[in-house]
């Protein structure tokens, strides 16, 4: 129990209040409730009168409706960027694995159950990937799948979907030399 800082009567401070706004339910008075469970009074008291308060000016305003905007029934005319054709990097990375200079071989490891084995089934169905995933999985054997000759970009985006399943990925990099 405790007594309110404006009426001085008697009021109930739960735990919960701690740390909160509260309002005595006899003067209506808001208060802040410290994290000791008394009620703490502001060492001053702020008060706005109309010859203290802010002016509300046009000028104050201004930030709502810019002087140079259009009327609202006309659309703003923009220059819209060009849409950017990034083809050739999709194709990039969608080209035959064996063309590129550096290739990699992905080792997944201790896909040992069904839902396992579902889950890698997932990330390897992408279409950009442009992989026969029944096959590739076909070559599961003692729960390990090797993955061979993979560009670098499919490699990034599959061990990227696949780093948070409870297997092992290891990864090995060849590189083309003339």
């Amino acid at each position: 129990m405790s007594n309110c800082p404006s009426c001085s009567q008697s009021i109930k401070i739960e735990d919960f209040h701690f740390g909160t706004l509260f309002t005595c339910p006899n003067c209506q008075n808001v208060f802040f409730i410290g994290w000791d469970g008394q009620p703490e009074v502001a060492s001053q008291e702020v008060t706005f009168s109309p010859s203290t308060s802010p002016e509300m000016t046009p000028q104050a305003m201004d930030f709502i409706t810019p002087l140079n905007s259009p009327p609202m029934n006309e659309e703003p005319i923009l220059d819209q960027p060009k849409k950017e054709d990034f083809s050739d990097v999709l194709e990039f990375a969608n080209s035959v694995e064996d063309n590129g200079v550096i290739t990699y071989n992905l080792t997944i490891k201790g896909i040992d159950l069904s839902h396992l084995h579902e889950q890698i089934v997932e990330a390897l169905s992408d279409p950009k990937f442009n992989w026969q995933v029944a096959e590739m999985m076909s070559k599961i054997q003692n729960g390990t799948l090797v993955l061979e000759s993979l560009s670098p970009a499919k490699t990034v985006v599959l061990v990227q979907r696949l780093k948070y399943l409870p297997v092992e990925i290891q990864w090995r990099q060849n590189v083309l030399t003339n």
